[in-house]
């Protein structure tokens, strides 16, 4: 499953307050299991589900918001597996994040463990620098979008030890991450004019702003992700 976000449930929410388009697009997709009774997993719509239930006690919504349309797939012998399936069939052709696609369905997908190690940290930073992280995926550097970050970190492999291949835990990841952060931050002015260095910035104004916001919140690694794949 996608990894729930509350603020893109909430930005769905007062987007949807104000769509010409009236309702909910699509349908939930809802999995039955046997051994939870009268409940099941949300395999797919859980953002909107969010959102409605963040708009439910509102009175100024559309009464089209009141309600949504569900589709639900029954237990089955091996309803474990047949969820993650139906998860990376519903997925193949929209951009989920591979960090969040099962490893043993999707290849390149992560293990619970790895998501766990990269949950942690990830979220551990936004919560030092939340004025550096933004909902959207399409935002600007230096802000970084938490599911963006969570993929590359996975893709980089940098969850793992370097000299013996361990899997780090969610705190040693976050130490690694802070100490790439103090290095980026105390390189000179015209260091960040190096083109070797990554920059994710092209025009010369929007690279000084961005180097401005940077200093201020004291936060870079949203400027490049050289770090990543060549730490400092």
């Amino acid at each position: 499953q996608r990894a729930f976000r509350e603020d893109r449930a909430k930005m769905i929410a007062e987007s949807k307050k104000q769509a010409q388009v009236k309702g909910w697009p699509g349908a939930l997709c809802i999995a039955e299991t046997a051994d939870l009774p009268d409940s099941g997993y949300v395999v797919d719509g859980q953002h909107r589900l969010g959102a409605a239930w963040l708009l439910k006690n509102q009175d100024d919504i559309d009464a089209s918001l009141h309600e949504i349309l569900i589709e639900v797939y029954p237990a089955t012998e091996n309803t474990h597996k047949d969820i993650f399936n139906l998860f990376a069939e519903i997925n193949k052709a929209e951009p989920v994040p591979l960090i969040d696609m099962p490893h043993d369905q999707v290849e390149g997908g992560a293990s619970i463990d790895e998501r766990q190690v990269i949950d942690f940290a990830a979220n551990q930073l936004k919560s030092m620098f939340p004025d550096m992280f933004k909902p959207s995926r399409n935002c600007r550097p230096p802000h970084l979008n938490l599911d963006n970050l969570r993929n590359e970190i996975h893709k980089a492999g940098i969850w793992r030890n370097s000299k013996d291949d361990s899997a780090l835990s969610g705190e040693q990841l976050l130490e690694l991450l802070l100490e790439q952060n103090s290095k980026l931050a105390a390189l000179s002015p015209e260091s960040w004019n190096d083109a070797s260095l990554g920059l994710r910035i092209n025009s010369k104004s929007s690279r000084e702003s961005a180097l401005n916001k940077a200093s201020k919140f004291k936060f870079y690694l949203g400027l490049t992700w050289k770090w990543l794949h060549d730490p400092l």
